[in-house]
């Protein structure tokens, strides 16, 4: 069983807050929750507990079962690559939650520039998480070139457009620096011609 259905069918606000604490790096929600019980607590609590308990699917994926793999997928040639993405998503993971931890303690400049950092790792783990859901399910991995963006997940292409577009814009109102101004417009260029 699940470790977090069991705390939704069991359901304890304090056993389950504990739990939603561990395996969250949302300081905003766990403030909010930290508060108290309320029936508007009671209810996110269990929302949030419900998206984490989805993730866990990716969560568990560092976790194949490599003999019951090898039978499904005899002599594959990804599966060290499988294991180094497996590795880079956790790392980003913990950079990304260091970091957001930080947040409070930076300027407001600084923090800008570290939620967009942390934008950044999350955008990328989402695609690792993606690539590792694709090799589950098929054995074999999709080809990412990063440099001449051949993604084929639309979803990936339009969340990095916006945030390179946040990101010009607060370069140009000065809470970024302006020297990958240039950079992100080309980006932003290549992505718009394999949207269209």
């Amino acid at each position: 069983m699940n470790v977090i259905q069991f705390y939704i069918d069991n359901f304890n606000y304090q056993d389950a807050l504990k739990i939603y604490n561990q395996l969250t790096a949302d300081c905003l929600t766990k403030d909010l929750l930290n508060k108290g019980e309320s029936h508007f607590n009671k209810i996110k609590l269990l929302s949030e507990l419900e998206k984490l308990k989805e993730k866990q699917v990716y969560l568990d994926l560092s976790s194949l079962n490599q003999s019951s793999f090898e039978q499904k997928h005899p002599n594959n040639a990804f599966l060290e690559d499988v294991k180094e993405l497996d590795e880079k998503w956790k790392q980003l993971y913990k950079e990304a939650s260091f970091l957001q931890q930080k947040l409070l303690n930076y300027s407001e400049t600084e923090r800008m520039a570290a939620a967009f950092i942390i934008l950044d790792y999350f955008d990328e783990i989402h695609d690792i998480w993606d690539d590792l859901k694709t090799f589950e399910n098929t054995g074999a991995l999709p080809r990412r070139d990063k440099k001449s963006f051949e993604m084929t997940d639309l979803q990936s292409l339009l969340r990095r457009r916006n945030t390179l577009r946040t990101y010009l814009s607060k370069a140009k109102k000065g809470r970024l620096s302006k020297e990958n101004i240039a950079e992100w417009e080309e980006e932003i260029r290549q992505i718009e011609k394999l949207i269209s």
